[in-house]
């Protein structure tokens, strides 16, 4: 795909230095233009640009007959034990490449333990869930503790209007408070904003809507607080107003991960629901992540993150083959809930899903998807209900829709689903993106038809800039993460083609089927001629760059795999036959990101001609005997031939070329 980037956004465009210049916006219903797009490049793994590690192996555990869930377990829990080295990290587990029945929840509760398979592939580590219930297969967390305020800690914003993207703001009294402490931000509406958005008819009411944000305290002037990372949503006096307080202790794990795997629900037909409905839940973690995980049968999602997790990635994960019925509360592939912050997602593919990429109730930004194709959707992508704020969708791909609505009485009132969404350089069939009263939402060179929303009355549009073109910077989130941390950041996070272009060729291509990687391949294997009683090579050539672990050769039989041939980037059948023709086979090379399957290669035809007859099956009038029946005139042999018996007075001889 040859995209041409050129125009840039009034809102954020390349100054002369090379980094974003910003200007200001009024939201919707004001006219004060003190808003600014939000950063969303504080997302991801220790706040974005940091490369996630390879973490030790300490245990390694081997596929056995039987139900696998205790002694996968017991490895988790062993490791779990070792103390921490100076990075923070106790070690990982390692499942060898086979399957193992799954038949309850894996729980990695401590910090520092990696759950890593052998790849995401059919041919690598497997993770069968056996139980005909909903369970999570795997629970990455483990922690306890809320947003509860700490008795004598509040303090008033006292600043009129705080625009989204600032980063200080004024309180009544800063005494008590110091650099480097946690504090919640919160948002705290009035029935005004009840009343003025007319929410109140779908059971919104002030109490239920005061959003909790966390940052960090980096200095104070007075009574002025700067904190971390930019606010997602306005404070201002005529909707309620804010707070600051610190919370009580949320405890969190931290320097966890899931890696390399397979993860299939058991189900007893394409409807069916009793059966686990999510493959991975993060909860109760942070500077953790989920890479390289293919979820296949699942109900509900490959990633659902939730429950206070912050600063978490998720990348090169897919989620295919959904069985359930196809209604609400189904099918929401890689989804973000509530108090879950900071999250990226990257490099994600999502098939025949309903909400593909997708925020839960008042969920807190900033959240980031990047890069991310969603295929043969049923619903749309964005946020779902209820007032998520300060999410970025870049470079998201949708086969169906895109939006952020107000979605009234849907579900039990979803209301407003969002706002400050910013949908940057993506793509769908249609886009709905509408804006609330003091809030703003954005489509920035989006390719879509513009929809108005599902429900009347109409809304305004949100920020339409660019219809059908493609603006630059390509990706606002690895610009954003280049102006702050540098471009050596964006290079740790990032494979070579998400910074030349688009991916979203490559990520239909991929659909979850081994580990997403730059081809590790110089040239591919080659179909090869059938010369009788000599040698049939064929060769793998890898990319001077590639760091090869193994060469796998297997042999396609239906829909099996037979593994053959040495460890090598050399495939020798030593002395081929007729019968060798068609013979199909391709080579998994392990490289140290993880499998990478090669362009598959076939015994064609004779050397120097091609017969398209060879070993094609036949039919004859008659033959003479068992040293002349019909297949001798197409097995390659050349002291071999078909005879028809001597009685036959009208002989015919045919093959089957289909």
């Amino acid at each position: 795909m040859s995209v041409v980037y050129g125009v840039q956004s009034e809102l954020a465009y390349i100054g002369d230095d090379g980094r974003l210049t910003y200007d200001l916006y009024a939201n919707e219903g004001e006219t004060n233009a003190v808003n600014r797009l939000p950063d969303f490049s504080y997302c991801g793994y220790q706040g974005g640009g940091v490369a996630i590690p390879d973490v030790p192996v300490r245990v390694t555990v081997h596929p056995q007959a039987g139900d696998d869930t205790q002694r996968i377990q017991s490895a988790i829990n062993t490791v779990s034990a070792y103390p921490p080295d100076a990075d923070g990290f106790r070690g990982a587990v390692r499942l060898r490449a086979g399957r193992y029945q799954v038949s309850s929840s894996l729980r990695i509760q401590a910090s520092g333990v990696v759950l890593r398979g052998e790849g995401q592939d059919i041919l690598g580590t497997v993770l069968e869930a056996v139980t005909p219930s909903d369970y999570d297969v795997i629970i990455l967390g483990g922690g306890s503790g809320s947003y509860s305020m700490q008795s004598g800690t509040a303090r008033t914003i006292t600043a009129s209007y705080v625009p989204s993207g600032a980063i200080r703001f004024e309180v009544d009294n800063a005494t008590g408070y110091s650099v480097g402490e946690l504090i919640i931000v919160q948002r705290t509406p009035n029935q005004f904003w009840i009343d003025d958005l007319a929410m109140g008819q779908w059971g919104w009411t002030p109490s239920g809507y005061n959003v909790e944000y966390e940052r960090y305290i980096t200095a104070i002037a007075g009574n002025t607080i700067t904190v971390d990372v930019p606010l997602v949503d306005v404070i201002q006096d005529k909707y309620g107003g804010g707070r600051i307080y610190k919370p009580t202790t949320i405890s969190r794990i931290r320097q966890s991960g899931v890696e390399n795997l397979r993860i299939e629900s058991c189900y007893a037909g394409d409807t069916d629901e009793e059966h686990p409905w999510n493959a991975i839940r993060v909860r109760y973690a942070e500077d953790s992540w989920v890479r390289g995980v293919t979820a296949q049968y699942f109900a509900y999602s490959c990633v659902n993150v939730s429950a206070y997790a912050r600063r978490i990635t998720v990348e090169d994960c897919a989620f295919i083959d959904p069985k359930s019925i196809v209604t609400g509360g189904r099918r929401y592939s890689f989804n973000l809930e509530s108090t879950a912050t900071r999250i990226l997602f990257q490099r994600c593919y999502s098939h025949e899903s309903r909400h593909d990429f997708v925020l839960g109730s008042k969920t807190r930004g900033p959240n980031a998807f990047v890069d991310c194709y969603a295929d043969r959707s049923f619903a749309d992508s964005g946020p779902h209900h209820r007032w998520s704020t300060g999410a970025l969708f870049d470079n998201v791909y949708s086969s169906n829709t895109l939006a952020v609505e107000n979605r009234q009485s849907s579900g039990s009132g979803h209301g407003w689903s969002g706002a400050q969404m910013v949908f940057w350089n993506c793509q769908a069939t249609n886009q709905k993106c509408d804006t609330p009263k003091g809030a703003m939402n954005f489509a920035i060179g989006s390719h879509a038809n513009k929809r108005e929303g599902s429900w009347a009355p109409e809304e305004p549009f949100g920020w339409w800039e660019y219809q059908w073109q493609v603006v630059t910077p390509r990706s606002f989130y690895f610009q954003q993460l280049a102006d702050r941390r540098g471009m050596a950041a964006v290079l740790a996070v990032t494979l070579p083609a998400q910074r030349e272009g688009r991916i979203w060729d490559a990520l239909s291509a991929w659909k979850g089927q081994d580990r997403f990687q730059p081809c590790p391949l110089r040239d591919n294997p080659k179909d090869r001629p059938l010369d009788i009683g000599s040698p049939v090579i064929f060769e793998v050539v890898p990319r001077p760059d590639a760091v090869i672990v193994e060469y796998q050769w297997y042999e396609v039989s239906d829909s099996d795999y037979i593994r053959i041939g040495d460890n090598s980037p050399l495939l020798i059948l030593p002395n081929a036959q007729a019968s060798d023709f068609g013979r199909t086979f391709f080579c998994r090379v392990v490289t140290d990101k993880g499998p990478f399957w090669s362009q598959r290669a076939k015994i064609a035809n004779v050397a120097g001609q091609t017969n398209i007859a060879l070993a094609q099956p036949t039919l004859a009038s008659s033959v003479y005997g068992g040293s002349y029946t019909a297949d001798k005139a197409v097995d390659g042999e050349n002291n071999t031939f078909w005879n028809s018996a001597a009685s036959d007075d009208f002989p015919w001889w045919a093959v089957n070329l289909q």
